[in-house]
């Protein structure tokens, strides 16, 4: 480990006026604990991770903390979604270089993944899809993964639309049964909850309705621990009125809710939020009408 992370320990220790006999309780000795913080020696990861619960700061917080603050993936992220709405193919032609660079440098393997997403959205802006191995690159790795986390999480969020939503069934399978084996899906709650807006949004947007209601289940599910939270309840309760459209149940009564959430989002100077909403209601009303429709599965698995 970097000796510089006994020095920020000592740091956060003293902010939060946590007494060094406390923190490293059965962790070092006094003169480790000396070496440690004054950055001339190191630890052990389990023991850094005992240091961190008792500091009460997340693993993913004290990385934030080492960098100063920076986010070099949040600014390489937002860097390349502003030159992908923008259409600007010079730009996101120099981040694609970039992450070339900074994976020969590295071998961190999600600078490949970002590389492969600069790609696909440059053919979508080219409507010229030629990089199906970069697809297959998230792919493979989203469907291998074994052990998921908030990366691989915002990843699948980030790349849903270039999936097919079979694979995106599979996927979300294997991502939620990884999290339950290792406790991590109250962790990851509001992750996992925009990945399932997306899901549905994905699906509503399609035509392609099958397991529409296991996954309104699944947020159902949170709804239930996320009682306070107006804008989640909202987005609930927004994809429930959606599927009774489509099931044929009091559909003008289900419009009338879902224009009053619109409503709300508008008041809230949501804008963008309320055009989606607004945009994908108008999209299932036109698809209920359209006789090529495909007939409804939603109960099936």
């Amino acid at each position: 480990m970097n000796t510089k992370i006994g020095c920020i320990i000592r740091e956060i220790r003293i902010s939060k006026k946590i007494k060094s006999n406390v923190l490293y309780k059965e962790v070092l000795s006094r003169p480790s604990i000396i070496k440690f913080e004054e950055g001339e020696s190191d630890t052990t990861v389990e023991r850094f991770l005992i240091l961190l619960d008792r500091l009460n700061i997340t693993l993913e917080e004290f990385v934030a903390i080492y960098k100063n603050g920076e986010n070099q993936d949040l600014s390489l992220t937002s860097s390349y979604i502003q030159a992908f709405y923008k259409k600007d193919l010079a730009k996101l032609n120099d981040i694609y270089y970039s992450t070339q660079q900074l994976y020969k440098s590295t071998k961190n393997q999600k600078y490949l993944h970002y590389g492969a997403i600069i790609s696909l959205l440059i053919d979508s802006i080219q409507n010229n899809f030629s990089h199906k191995n970069e697809k297959d690159i998230l792919q493979d790795y989203l469907m291998r993964c074994e052990t998921w986390g908030y990366y691989e999480l915002t990843l699948f969020i980030n790349t849903l639309n270039f999936y097919s939503n079979e694979l995106i069934d599979t996927v979300y399978r294997n991502a939620k049964k990884n999290l339950l084996k290792y406790n991590q899906l109250p962790r990851y709650r509001n992750e996992f909850s925009i990945l399932l807006f997306n899901i549905l949004e994905k699906k509503l947007y399609s035509g392609y309705y099958r397991n529409l209601e296991k996954y309104l289940d699944e947020l159902t599910d949170f709804k239930n621990q996320n009682k306070d939270v107006m804008y989640y309840q909202s987005m609930v309760t927004y994809f429930e009125n959606l599927i009774n459209i489509i099931k044929n149940n009091n559909i003008e009564d289900n419009v009338k809710s879902i224009e009053n959430i619109i409503s709300i989002f508008k008041f809230l100077k949501m804008d963008y939020k309320a055009e989606q909403c607004q945009t994908l209601l108008t999209s299932t009303l036109k698809r209920k009408k359209d006789p090529k429709v495909i007939s409804l599965n939603l109960n099936n698995s």
